[in-house]
């Protein structure tokens, strides 16, 4: 019975290492920096600098089809038609800033990417353009962009690195101050557009081609591989 008391213990604090326990996030004090906030898709916000009674909805330019990003008493939301980046007060439903992703050649379905703020930056893909962006989260100014390939999945960050993600199968880490890339790992088929999470250095992502891919961070900094011929 000793023996079985001791086992059970120390598989408890190995599952609080792995699993620790969590509590509603204070908006204030986190970064959204991965798709619904968290690897469990469930960003649940506490945030006592906001009023209690919100708007009930805030009106955009067009169609809004990628989840909402809120830090403090802001929200910031991508239109579907036009692109457009846009920050709006959580409050009064002003609107802060609005930042044009550019044109470029239309594709069916949904033509704006999911923004993910990191460090006061706001990062977004874009499809039409087949850029990935970063911009001041306070002002709006576009801080930098990179042509790409068409993506509409979420960026994720941490530890000082952006992924992006494309519907080559390739898989990009930035400096998010420089724009510049560290590297590139072609992982396979077209990359799922609800995008990756980050686990314990690794990167998890569903594919079009029947797998989910567990890349460690390092093999994806470390790489520079090409798209597939054709592809370019």
């Amino acid at each position: 019975m000793k023996y079985v008391r001791n086992v059970l213990a120390t598989l408890g604090l190995l599952l609080m290492f792995l699993y620790p326990i969590s509590s509603p996030v204070q908006a204030a004090e986190v970064e959204w920096n991965q798709f619904r906030e968290n690897s469990a898709n469930n960003p649940v916000l506490e945030n006592d600098q906001l009023e209690k009674n919100l708007r009930n909805k805030i009106e955009t330019k067009n169609e809004v089809r990628s989840t909402p990003v809120i830090i403090e008493d802001r929200i910031f939301v991508g239109n579907h038609d036009t692109g457009e980046l846009s920050a709006f007060d959580l409050e009064t439903g002003d609107l802060l800033w609005e930042s044009s992703l550019g044109k470029g050649r239309m594709i069916p379905h949904n033509k704006s990417g999911a923004p993910m703020l990191y460090e006061d930056r706001v990062y977004v893909g874009s499809p039409i353009t087949q850029k990935f962006y970063s911009f001041d989260a306070e002002s709006g100014d576009e801080v930098w962009r990179y042509n790409g390939y068409i993506n509409k999945a979420p960026p994720v960050a941490d530890d000082g690195v952006v992924y992006f993600s494309d519907t080559r199968g390739l898989v990009y880490g930035f400096d998010p101050e420089s724009g510049d890339l560290i590297g590139k790992k072609r992982l396979g088929g077209k990359l799922s557009p609800s995008g990756p999470v980050l686990v314990n250095d690794h990167l998890v992502i569903g594919s079009q081609d029947h797998h989910v891919y567990i890349e460690p961070t390092e093999e994806i900094l470390e790489a520079d591989d090409k798209p597939e011929e054709g592809e370019e």
